[in-house]
């Protein structure tokens, strides 16, 4: 006889990911277009894409990126399209949390839009699949951001939907991509459905998520009001070892999704 158990999937913060590694930023630099922390200790990671979130270091440094390189054990880079800063302290500390999670990423060698699908060509093999949810950023507005991917070209090439009609195609020196990790995988031998979630905006800027429930997007862009929060009524079936994946535009979006499990 089967047992229907409700059941919280995920609450708390996507961009953080089930693992992280949090730590102080003590130095700040931005030099064409790149920028450079310095921790108070050294982060263990190596992952380009890994999604980083910088927070009280400054206008020009805080918000959510894909790393692009880390070049020391206690050193992270990510791209900003800004006017030069030089190197200086931050005091007092700012913070940067990094989504330890996530083990699909890598640099951008170009980047066009045509007819609103914006196509990326990757350094080397990206290893995403449609209904993959990855933050881009390469300093262009017309592709920076959080999507769902939508096809794959080629093993170098994916597509997302953007906002921007046509962006002519573009040769990019720095810039990364990071795919989301899961935020709950059901277990063996278990099938589930997803009755609704909530998403919440405590920033003064209208902020958009995106859901997956195993590759297929539930919510793509949704707009959540600033100051505000956003309930859907999903009741979505998902099947052993399925994923779900939630993915925002700003650091600060809070997700709640809950359904039942079936054993």
């Amino acid at each position: 006889m089967a047992t229907n158990t409700p059941v919280n999937f995920f609450r708390g913060n996507p961009q953080y990911g089930a693992t992280n590694v949090a730590r102080t930023v003590t130095t700040a630099a931005l030099t064409s277009n790149l920028v450079t922390v310095t921790f108070g200790s050294n982060h263990g990671l190596s992952q380009v894409g890994s999604l980083i979130s910088i927070q009280g270091v400054g206008t020009s440094y805080d918000g959510l990126f894909p790393v692009n390189s880390f070049p020391g054990l206690n050193t992270a880079t990510y791209v900003v399209t800004a006017s030069n800063i030089g190197s200086a302290s931050v005091t007092p500390n700012g913070s940067a949390i990094i989504n330890s999670g996530v083990t699909v990423g890598g640099t951008i060698s170009n980047v066009a839009v045509v007819n609103y699908t914006a196509i990326v060509t990757t350094g080397s093999a990206h290893g995403l699949a449609i209904g993959d949810i990855v933050r881009v950023n390469v300093g262009q507005a017309a592709t920076d951001g959080t999507y769902v991917v939508t096809s794959i070209p080629s093993t170098t090439l994916f597509t997302y939907t953007s906002a921007t009609q046509t962006l002519a195609s573009t040769a990019i020196t720095q810039g990364a991509f990071g795919k989301y990790p899961a935020n709950y995988t059901l277990a063996a031998s278990t099938n589930g459905i997803v009755t609704n979630a909530v998403f919440s905006n405590p920033t003064a800027s209208t902020a958009q998520v995106n859901l997956t429930i195993n590759g297929t997007a539930v919510a793509k862009q949704l707009s959540i009001a600033a100051n505000g929060s956003t309930f859907l009524d999903i009741k979505q079936y998902f099947a052993t070892t399925q994923s779900i994946v939630v993915g925002a535009s700003i650091p600060q979006i809070d997700a709640q999704v809950s359904g039942i499990t079936i054993v």
